[in-house]
């Protein structure tokens, strides 16, 4: 895994939402400091019975020395866990079997105060990472998608930034979005 790890650009740092921040998690952490590796974080098994994401984010928070930021948080956890909205894109999509399959459809009106909130902390996160995007968010007060990833991109390249991104492997909810 290590071995891996050294010849990688960016490595996925996958966190189980069931048992949060977990030793394994700090080494996998240590190692991309050591290496100056960036890394992405996968909070994986919302599905789980005592999946706890907003638990599992705040650990991340305390022990990360890389700033967390979240480009997906899901709609419920445990066994209900079939959908999430994606702050990036500001859609939700919903999977409708074990195989993947996902609907895009609107934010949720109870929904979309949250997820305006967190989308601007990504427009502000990304335009932290980059003096052009930064004016530019002065200047028109938003960024386009391409804008975001191209200052999240920055920020991840740099350590400066952790993107969060909601799964579970074993029901395959989630996994293209990251790939995405």
């Amino acid at each position: 895994l290590f071995s891996a790890f050294k010849v990688g650009d960016v490595g996925v740092m996958v966190m189980n939402a069931q048992n949060g921040w977990e030793v394994g998690d700090e080494i996998q952490s240590r190692y991309a400091r050591i290496l100056n590796k960036p890394l992405i974080g996968v909070i994986n098994q919302l599905d789980g019975d005592k999946a706890n994401f907003e638990a599992t984010m705040e650990g991340v928070r305390a022990a990360s020395s890389v700033k967390p930021v979240i480009v997906q948080y899901p709609v419920e956890v445990g066994a209900g866990f079939t959908s999430f909205i994606d702050v990036l894109m500001m859609k939700m999509y919903r999977f409708t079997d074990e195989n993947g399959t996902r609907e895009e459809l609107e934010i949720p009106a109870e929904e979309m105060e949250r997820a305006q909130e967190l989308h601007q902390t990504l427009v502000e996160t990304a335009a932290e990472n980059d003096e052009d995007l930064m004016m530019l968010y002065f200047d028109k007060g938003a960024l386009t998608q391409d804008d975001i990833r191209s200052g999240l991109k920055l920020g991840v390249a740099k350590r400066d930034c952790l993107p969060v991104f909601c799964s579970s492997a074993k029901r395959d909810v989630g996994s293209k979005r990251i790939m995405e």
